[in-house]
């Protein structure tokens, strides 16, 4: 079978065209003092590299550039990153040391897919994607298909030796990371340390203590306990509260209670076949209990809709009994050991199934997280901008911001998070941290003395190792015509399972519609969806 590189993904595409200055083509001025002024422009910006296309890169240290060049560069956001990027710390730094400017165009992670395709679309791009899962993998063939991104390998080879460097010591990955045509449209986001265990539960244990019982260990327990718990709740309290597909904080990881976990994408493999998790009976049943628990009241209605500050006010303010986090740590920082939650191992079913979330190989994400895009005027100053962050102390900067310092021995030691703030706000306070470009090997944690937040994921780790069950679907590349297909099909899918799911869990009714809902599924060519992936799953553990 294929090794499977030990590395989180980010990808990179760099354009191979034009050499000279990197910023949006004009393509539609529509005056003549607007023709003037860009003429003009144009005239000072490359009066030195009209003669020698690389007069103002330098070919190798800092600045990247001699003459300020700039940069648009699409991105997205999650809700604790407060600061508009060009004010974070970690990117001004790295805008002074390399002398590339970047105009930054970035959308909260709720809107980016919208605004992602409407981008795409449009033919108006930034010359960059840029962060973890700013292009899914599918989407990277498709579009380099249409001409969209360029490949990278040769700009990686001439340009990029940190990045090459990567690609070169870790054994399969540009093997992992080349299209079906032979090229490099993408680098992968690395995070060498990355938690396998995606989600963990947790419950409230001074409620526990107020009603007299133990963590339950079954779902059976579980349901007695959420009863119990629906007895002591005032009005704005609620026994649990989740957020509705949503792989760190929803129900996906308690679906192995029932036989076969459920994730985002929906699709999982079970002894190399692989299956859609929302035509199986495992979905069913486990769709059934969580009906129970909402018709008898014991679950928050407002999980379908709450945005991120709400479900996190519920946590923090004691109003939950039971939820899925990432970490205490995460929510709570370093006072997570008094946060009056305590870790609920993953539950035994009905049928005696015990699964939970478990990522075997986590530091793999999706590919596309650096792009560059065919209307860039200059990708070797864009390859060159992402190698100088493939630099593990940038790239560590980038993802775990300015919450560590170096001793006098070089190493990295964890700063106190300050009272009352959360760890993720405290790491997202100068760097766009989880949803940047990084490419961190296990070497460098060498020097790090971790956080209590990474401690307390290494402990839930070992734990779900001993549940882990189906996995998920290896992040291979399809061809150009599949992944035009997978996306001409999937959204409908999606959508109506997910209505359909929530429509179950709420209201009932998925025993007298489930033969339907399969036909409706089969009508959609669900069937097409699991053959084109089954056929490069075996594909790709035969290479």
């Amino acid at each position: 079978m294929k090794k499977i590189v030990t590395m989180g993904f980010v990808i990179v595409i760099v354009l191979m065209t034009a050499l000279a200055g990197c910023g949006k083509k004009d393509v539609k001025e529509t005056t003549s003092d607007q023709t003037k002024e860009k003429e003009v422009t144009s005239d000072i910006k490359d009066k030195d590299v009209d003669k020698d296309p690389l007069a103002n890169i330098n070919a190798a240290g800092l600045p990247i550039v001699n003459e300020p060049v700039t940069l648009k560069v699409a991105a997205k956001k999650r809700e604790t990153v407060k600061k508009p990027f060009k004010d974070l710390a970690v990117l001004q730094e790295i805008e002074a040391a390399t002398n590339v400017h970047i105009e930054w165009d970035v959308a909260p992670i709720n809107g980016w897919q919208e605004k992602k395709n409407l981008m795409l679309a449009s033919g108006d791009w930034p010359d960059v994607f840029w962060g973890n899962y700013i292009i899914e993998n599918n989407e990277v063939i498709k579009f380099a298909a249409d001409g969209i991104f360029i490949p990278l390998e040769d700009l990686i080879d001439q340009h990029a030796p940190n990045i090459k460097k990567i690609l070169d010591e870790t054994p399969g990955l540009r093997d992992y990371i080349t299209a079906p045509d032979g090229h490099i449209y993408a680098l992968p986001s690395i995070n060498e340390t990355a938690s396998s265990a995606v989600s963990a539960q947790f419950i409230n244990q001074a409620w526990l203590d107020e009603v007299g019982m133990d963590i339950p260990t079954t779902t059976d327990e579980l349901y007695d306990v959420l009863k119990a718990f629906k007895g002591i709740c005032s009005n704005e309290q609620t026994p649990f509260t989740f957020r509705f597909d949503n792989n760190i904080l929803g129900l996906n990881g308690m679906f192995g209670s029932f036989g076969l976990v459920d994730n985002k994408t929906k699709f999982t493999v079970v002894e190399d076949k692989v299956l859609f998790t929302p035509m199986e009976e495992a979905y069913k049943e486990a769709v059934q209990y969580f009906h129970k628990l909402f018709s008898e009241g014991l679950m928050d209605v407002e999980s379908f809709s709450q945005n991120m500050p709400i479900f996190k006010a519920k946590v923090s303010n004691k109003n939950v009994g039971v939820t899925n986090m990432w970490s205490l740590n995460w929510l709570f920082g370093d006072q997570h050991e008094d946060a009056g939650y305590v870790f609920m191992p993953p539950l035994k079913g009905p049928k005696g199934h015990q699964g939970y979330m478990y990522k075997n190989a986590s530091f793999l994400s999706g590919k596309g997280s650096f792009l560059i895009t065919e209307t860039c005027e200059n990708p070797v100053v864009a390859i060159k901008w992402a190698d100088y962050m493939a630099q593990q102390e940038v790239s560590f900067k980038l993802l775990e911001g300015l919450i560590y310092e170096k001793d006098d021995q070089g190493i990295y030691q964890p700063i106190p998070i300050p009272e009352g703030i959360s760890n993720d706000e405290f790491r997202h306070a100068e760097t766009p941290g989880a949803n940047s470009f990084h490419m961190l090997t296990n070497a460098f944690y060498e020097n790090v003395n971790v956080s209590k937040g990474i401690l307390e994921k290494r402990g839930y780790d070992k734990i779900y190792e001993q549940y882990k069950t189906n996995t998920f679907l290896p992040p291979f590349y399809l061809s150009p015509e599949d992944s035009s297909r997978i996306a001409e099909l999937k959204g409908d899918i999606l959508s109506f399972v997910n209505e359909k799911t929530s429509h179950w869990m709420l209201e009932g009714g998925i025993e007298k519609e489930w033969d339907s809902y399969i036909k409706q599924l089969k009508k959609m060519k669900i069937e097409e969806m699991l053959n084109i992936y089954q056929n490069r799953y075996n594909d790709f553990i035969s290479e």
